[in-house]
């Protein structure tokens, strides 16, 4: 094919064989671009594709990495500071851990670069060799009657190209009014792009139990799990778009979200399910929004858990050892108590950055109550 003007037109279907660099207007581009119309008369040229963060890699190791794949521009990373545990206790108070921070941003990337996780006594980083892009801080633990702080807001490092960036920071683990008698309390949930994590419910009557906070949702202190976008109230989970409402069992759920009002941010678009329902000790509702308190039963030994960004329920035994309801990703643990001398009672763990539930058992019990784990630190990385 030979050159007969700048402006000759190809108006034949043919196969580009090349064994080399295709070189437009003398530029060859760099690994992973594409070519891209200009439009009508214009030249054509190298481009990064745009990314639909439709992938995902989840790291929770310090020191493990992830390397961007080939024809990767930028990245959507949101780092989690680690959720604190949950107190346990005998016949007296156990408070919730409190939430991680969390720190996002879009980082543009060249394929092959790598990008290491790091966790550095209670920070939690996203690193390119020396340089440090985004970190988050870890909650603290419950302790007796005294619910964990959330984990102060995180840092984005300027001058890197990082858009559409900001940290929030965790949501404080309950607190029992300095109540000490078989009273535990749920953890904090991480902060996300909806802002400062929900909190677990400060309890305010001896032997309450609290569920744990959602993004953007406090739990309640009859022993729901806040939603991703809305409190508990009394038994019901709030939701992913709205807040429970009614302490009694027959108490609303919060509504979920559709198409009409999703999240936008990458990090929330799955937060669409509605609070959990509590209908009696004859039933549970895992997945859901926030989690449910359960009560009494000893047909399942966990209350349920969160949704994505939503706490887990509490839990209260009396023939069954029991655990509180664990935190969805991001969401806390949901507290657990027994009345039973002879059985244990273990705090919901945290989801990822979630701070654990309270553990208690009553006066004479065998054992000790154990709080709930604080969830992992760790980044999330769409690309």
């Amino acid at each position: 094919m030979g050159k007969t003007s700048n402006l000759a037109v190809l108006s034949n279907t043919f196969d580009v064989n090349s064994s080399g660099a295709v070189s437009v207007g003398g530029s060859t581009g760099t690994s992973g671009q594409v070519l891209t119309s200009q439009g009508s008369g214009a030249a054509p040229q190298w481009a990064n594709p745009s990314s639909n963060f439709s992938s995902t890699s989840l790291i929770t190791s310090s020191g493990s990495t992830f390397t961007v794949p080939s024809g990767i521009s930028s990245i959507r990373a949101y780092v989690f500071g680690a959720g604190g545990s949950g107190a346990g206790n005998l016949n007296g108070a156990a408070a919730g851990g409190g939430g991680g921070s969390c720190t996002w941003g879009t980082i543009p990337v060249t394929p092959g670069e790598v990008f290491t996780f790091d966790i550095t006594g209670s920070v939690a980083s996203l690193k390119k060799g020396a340089t440090t892009y985004l970190t988050a801080n870890a909650g603290s633990n419950g302790s007796g009657a005294t619910g964990g702080a959330g984990g102060t807001v995180g840092s984005v490092t300027g001058g890197l190209g990082i858009t559409s960036s900001g940290s929030s920071a965790g949501g404080a683990g309950g607190s029992t009014s300095g109540l000490g008698i078989a009273t535990a309390c749920g953890g904090g949930a991480s902060g996300s792009p909806v802002g400062t994590g929900g909190s677990a419910a400060t309890c305010t009557t001896s032997g309450q139990i609290s569920g744990g906070g959602g993004w953007g949702g406090n739990g309640s202190n009859e022993g729901a799990g806040g939603g991703a976008g809305g409190a508990a109230s009394g038994y019901a989970g709030g939701g992913a778009g709205g807040a429970a409402s009614g302490a009694a069992a027959a108490g609303v759920p919060g509504v979920g979200r559709d198409v009409s009002n999703i999240y936008s941010d990458v990090l929330l678009k799955n937060c669409t399910s509605p609070g959990a329902a509590y209908v009696g000790t004859a039933a549970i509702y895992p997945g859901a929004g926030g989690g449910a308190a359960f009560y009494n039963a000893n047909s399942v030994a966990s209350a349920a858990p969160g949704g994505q960004g939503a706490g887990g329920g509490a839990r209260e035994a009396t023939g069954i050892n029991a655990v509180g309801g664990a935190g969805g990703f991001g969401g806390g643990g949901g507290a657990c108590k027994h009345v039973s001398t002879t059985f244990t009672a273990t705090g919901g763990a945290g989801g990822v950055g979630g701070g654990g539930g309270g553990g208690v058992t009553p006066s004479g019990a065998s054992t000790v109550g154990v709080g709930g784990a604080g969830g992992s630190a760790a980044v999330l990385i769409f690309y």
